[in-house]
């Protein structure tokens, strides 16, 4: 009614409804009424529930902060400047310059490296082929340190692992070594007999190849060399029968 007191809807209030909707006090605009006088305490309440409102919301100009994870919902950022500090979000630019580099030009298989402190990538001489041989300028890969193992028992059959390595054997009384099947063209393993006992070699499938059928290592310290070629084991080295 005109003229009337507008009705108290405090219990009412303007707030955020937990999915980030914005909620007007009352129930419908018949609430309020052309000539209604406005109670000031209740229009003060409403402009309160306003300024909460809106204290909650983020300012485009950085005046506020976050104070809790915020979902996007699989939405995403857009047109979000590169990182400077250390906390920054990375855009993809900056992402893929950071996490992403590769050297100007590229060859097929070869592999990069860092050039100097600043970690910038550039080519390398060293090339990893499809059937992952590794090989480097002039086609030889150097400057590598072999990786070694212990064998101490009487008796070993070697594994793909112990290939490209040498294998120390110490047993006292010798060791019958088996060299083990298929290993793959141009496989490699060295041996070094540094205990009392001689080396027997011997291959679990095919032929054993060694000069004047010479399939034991010749003494203490001796080293020998075991290379499958041609889909054979060929041995060599300080070798004797």
């Amino acid at each position: 009614m005109p003229g009337a007191v507008a009705e108290d809807i405090t219990e009412a209030p303007m707030a955020f409804n937990g999915s980030g909707s914005f909620s007007l006090p009352g129930s419908s605009s018949a609430d309020y009424e052309t000539g209604d006088t406005a109670v000031g305490t209740d229009v003060f309440a409403k402009f309160q529930d306003l300024a909460d409102g809106l204290s909650n919301t983020l300012c485009r100009d950085g005046q506020s902060t976050v104070t809790a994870s915020i979902s996007f919902s699989g939405q995403r950022i857009v047109n979000l400047g590169d990182a400077v500090s250390a906390t920054d979000a990375l855009n993809r630019q900056s992402g893929d310059g950071r996490y992403s580099q590769r050297p100007a030009t590229t060859v097929d298989n070869r592999l990069v490296r860092f050039d100097g402190t600043a970690g910038t990538l550039q080519g390398s001489g060293l090339v990893i082929d499809d059937a992952d041989n590794l090989t480097g300028n002039g086609g030889a890969a150097s400057r590598f340190r072999a990786g070694t193992s212990t064998q101490t028992g009487s008796s070993y059959t070697t594994v793909a692992a112990d290939l490209g390595t040498w294998i120390d054997v110490t047993h006292a009384a010798g060791t019958a070594v088996t060299l083990h099947a298929a290993p793959g063209e141009g496989a490699a393993i060295g041996f070094v007999q540094r205990g009392a006992g001689q080396i027997t070699f011997a291959v679990a499938s095919g032929t054993l190849r060694a000069r004047g059928g010479k399939t034991k290592s010749a003494g203490q310290y001796a080293i020998c060399m075991a290379l499958f070629l041609d889909g054979e084991w060929h041995l060599g080295g300080d070798i004797t029968s």
